[in-house]
């Protein structure tokens, strides 16, 4: 093992790469090699986000901002795989599952070490285990755990051995396993101490200690925060060079989108995600500006034209008429035979666009489920099903109801997207051909958060989703009872038998591990919402990010996890 480690070292000078050494070469790591180029090592990478991080705790992450900071700190045993939204090894070298899907046992990769050089063992994987079950404010993996009703014991079977007994089988479990936490770093800890209180955002940084490959030293609210590269990180290149390249990676904080955006024209930040819209502008100055820019048609994408179907909400307490369109299934349709997607993607993307027909991307090429019912402007039913469901224009070339009501709501969406604000402004001007009157309603991001999830103050709404690669995880959207179940949320009990039908097949998926039958599941899945569209499926802009040239391995956009997933492997090269 040292002749092997000591030929390494001496080709890695020759080359100009240099392989830094492990803990100790007594117990060699069992690393995670990664199929991208071997780069170079040094250098600042500098990105950027816009909002403050809550917490510097995995276990509380709960925004975006959050999520996006602790994902290179922390790892968990299991991993989806952002380019082939596989499941795989990370923490953990392998698992074995017993036949009847109820006894798991995890194997942690060999020489694993925390960021200040400690080891990591089945004991840390228990604390984290335990400070996770012990604690109601666990963000988004409690939200997992309690989506698939998870009833689990688990034990250490030696100090890279951990064992999980089930009560019932539950596919999910490798992914919804939360993120491993140093024991030795909470000495003075009790697991029943809120989340909120350990690692808040106002933190010394520095006393972090975490597995993934960058450690953050310094976090400045408004300003940004400052990471130092992990020596003990667990995975290589191809080369076995030990990942990651840069020694420091810097994260701004901005208040806007705009402000990034001008601060990454100033040349001072090496990456932004750019709208289709400003795509041309941004392919004009790349020569100058020193990047490229990467464009992806695939991706998890989502939007969604949603109506409000919640009997209690307050817009229908002074006049019921809208909820009583709006939960109608014909006017439902009528309105999707409206909206002309082409026109979305033409007009709105410049065609930088890709089609949406049911609520699974096509990228989940395992679930999506093609032969779902569609609805095209170009076959004109819209005004059979408007007959159908007793509307009818008046000579005003107005549409109204049976009881005489003219049919006219607002169409709610975020401020923050300026994309969707046009093609609402344009699905307003397909309605009106029909007599239907929309007007668009702009709204802060945190004033469409509270409307859908807290004061139910809206009537319909364009609302921007990431389906997760297991679609059937997102229990808070499609499952009756969820918070996010945009349409008529918190249902104690299913409003509508194809609502409980979608319970039932959810149910079915969190504990079926038969791919085939999986698959049929969710294409059941898909045909339910298609028939009964309680949301609208729209068209999705490409993935778009402009990237400098000095930055290495980053020529594609990942599916899952954004531009950052490719970090580790990213290195500073000479810029043209």
């Amino acid at each position: 093992m040292m002749r092997r480690f000591l030929t390494i070292l001496l080709l890695s000078c020759f080359t100009g790469i240099l392989l830094l050494p492990t803990v100790d070469a007594t117990v060699p790591i069992t690393y995670k090699k990664s199929d991208l180029k071997a780069g170079r090592y040094g250098g600042t990478i500098i990105s950027a986000i816009v909002g403050e991080p809550s917490s510097f705790n995995p276990l509380a992450a709960n925004n975006a901002q959050t999520q996006e900071l602790l994902r290179v700190v922390f790892d968990s045993l299991a991993e989806i795989n952002p380019d082939s939204l596989a499941i795989e090894p990370a923490l953990a070298e392998k698992w074995t599952v017993s036949k009847d899907a109820l006894l798991w046992q995890f194997v942690l990769r060999q020489g694993l070490n925390w960021s200040d050089g400690a080891p990591l063992t089945s004991k840390d994987v228990l604390f984290s285990l335990d400070l996770f079950m012990n604690n109601v404010n666990s963000g988004i993996w409690r939200n997992y755990w309690t989506a698939v009703d998870l009833n689990v014991s688990y034990r250490a079977m030696d100090d890279r051995t951990v064992e999980f007994r089930l009560a019932h089988p539950c596919p999910y479990l490798p992914i919804i396993l939360p993120p491993i936490l140093p024991q030795h770093a909470f000495v003075n800890t009790a697991n029943n101490q809120s989340l909120s209180q350990i690692w808040p955002a106002q933190f010394d940084l520095s006393m972090i200690v975490g597995t993934g490959p960058f450690i953050p030293q310094e976090y400045v609210p408004g300003v940004g925060v400052t990471y130092t590269r992990n020596p003990f990180y667990w995975r290589t290149d191809r080369s076995l060079n030990v990942l990651p390249y840069g020694d420091r990676w810097t994260v701004r904080i901005f208040s806007s989108e705009s402000k990034l955006l001008e601060s990454f024209q100033r040349n001072e930040l090496d990456w932004a995600a750019i709208s289709t819209a400003q795509r041309d502008s941004f392919m004009r100055n790349r020569r100058a500006g020193r990047y490229e820019c990467i464009d992806s048609k695939d991706s998890l994408q989502n939007t969604f034209f949603v109506f409000n179907q919640n009997p209690g909400a307050p817009p229908y307490k002074a006049n019921e008429a809208p909820l009583t369109w709006f939960r109608n299934p014909a006017f439902r349709k009528a309105i999707a035979y409206v909206i002309d997607h082409s026109a979305i993607i033409r007009d709105i993307y410049s065609g930088y666009a890709a089609e949406r027909q049911t609520i699974i991307p096509p990228v989940l090429k395992d679930y999506y489920y093609a032969r779902v019912s569609k609805y095209s402007s170009i076959l004109r039913k819209e005004e059979d099903l408007l007959e159908e469901a007793g509307f009818m224009p008046g000579r005003d070339k107005v549409l109204y109801d049976n009881k005489g009501n003219r049919v006219e709501f607002p169409i709610m969406v975020t401020i923050e997207r300026p994309d969707l604000v046009e093609m609402a402004g344009l699905i307003a001007r397909q309605l009106q051909r029909v007599g239907i009157t929309a007007f668009v309603k702009p709204v802060s991001a945190a004033a469409m958060s509270a409307a859908l999830q807290e004061n139910y103050q809206w009537q319909t709404a364009i609302i921007p989703v990431t389906s997760h690669p297991e679609p059937g995880l997102q229990l808070d959207l499609w499952h009756s009872s969820g918070s996010l179940h945009y349409w008529n949320p918190r249902q104690t009990t299913p409003l509508t038998s194809w609502e409980s039908s979608i319970d039932q097949i959810l149910a079915e998926l969190s504990t079926t591990s038969d791919h085939r039958k999986r698959a049929d599941l969710y294409e059941t899945l898909q045909v339910i919402i298609a028939e009964e569209l309680p949301l609208i499926p729209l068209p999705v802009q490409n993935e778009v990010y402009a990237v400098r040239s000095r930055i290495k391995n980053a020529d594609e956009i990942p599916l899952y996890g954004g531009l950052a997933n490719r970090l580790p492997n990213f290195w500073i090269g000479f810029s043209p």
